[in-house]
């Protein structure tokens, strides 16, 4: 069992293993959570047979270098700062949800978020882009969440460092508001999926046009499915692998990965939504 499954000694001189560690020694199909949350009722104790996978927060800008050996590590503040703190060549996919540039803010049914942070201009987006580029590995693929008003822009941003291999179309299977007199009802959204090199897919290859229904966006203006979310890191990561969401929004990449078994850095400039992704994780590791 040593050689499959590291062992360290608690304060107590115990010795205790990792849970996603065993999970992945053993072959588990089933999905994490469930799975850890069944052995606790044959007697595993957390934190002492098994030690849960712990989050690592950053908060207030601060510049530690996020450990990518780490399960979950969460930052609070500007993702162009904080990414400066990750290495070189460590992140296996971005999967990321930015400012569109168009000063955003929901009207959705009952709830009025304020308008997004950032969301005011693109003049980041190039430095970001380069950010993205430096501390991706080779080979890797990636996805940018994108509305149609800025997509040329985007694109071009992206193809001054990668290569942009597809346009997805987001069905929604709901629409949403808009001009309800002077327009068509808004029923999709776009994702520019990209590669660093070339990485190829996992399994048989999909149509680029994605069926999921909208969220009710109860944490966040922007909320995406988890399903979906999940689906796209399936097809172009494996477990284990890095993922960052330099935008975490409400932390639905971070659930995903979780759900998924991939590692997770997660960036948020918004306070009030990092404490809701950070309290959203927390309730999927216990």
């Amino acid at each position: 069992m040593n050689e499959l499954i590291k062992v360290d000694i608690n304060e107590n001189q115990e010795p205790v293993i990792s849970g996603r560690e065993l999970h992945k020694a053993l072959e588990v199909t089933e999905r994490y959570s469930s799975w850890f949350d069944r052995m606790t009722q044959y007697g595993f104790t957390e934190n002492k047979d098994v030690e849960q996978g712990a989050i690592n927060q950053t908060g207030g800008g601060a510049m530690s270098k996020p450990d990518t050996n780490q399960a979950i590590k969460l930052m609070q503040g500007d993702c162009l700062e904080l990414m400066k703190g990750i290495p070189d060549g460590s992140i296996d996919m971005v999967l990321c949800d930015p400012p569109y540039g168009m000063a955003f803010q929901s009207g959705y049914r009952t709830i009025r978020y304020e308008k997004i942070k950032g969301d005011q201009s693109l003049h980041w987006l190039d430095d970001f882009v380069e950010e993205i580029f430096r501390v991706s590995k080779d080979n890797t693929a990636h996805y940018m969440f994108c509305s149609f008003h800025h997509i040329d822009t985007f694109k071009q941003a992206i193809q001054k460092r990668f290569k942009v291999k597809n346009i997805i179309t987001w069905v929604k299977n709901n629409t949403s508001m808009g001009d309800l007199k002077g327009d068509f009802a808004p029923k999709t959204e776009f994702i520019i999926f990209f590669h660093k090199g070339r990485r190829l897919i996992n399994g048989k290859r999909d149509s680029n046009v994605f069926e999921y229904s909208k969220t009710r966006n109860e944490l966040h203006p922007t909320q995406k499915p988890v399903d979906m979310t999940e689906y796209m890191l399936s097809k172009f990561s494996d477990e284990g692998d890095v993922i960052l969401d330099p935008f975490m929004g409400s932390g639905t990449t971070g659930v995903a990965c979780i759900n998924t078994n991939r590692k997770f850095i997660g960036i948020e400039l918004d306070k009030e939504y990092f404490n809701i992704a950070k309290k959203r994780i927390e309730r999927i590791l216990k």
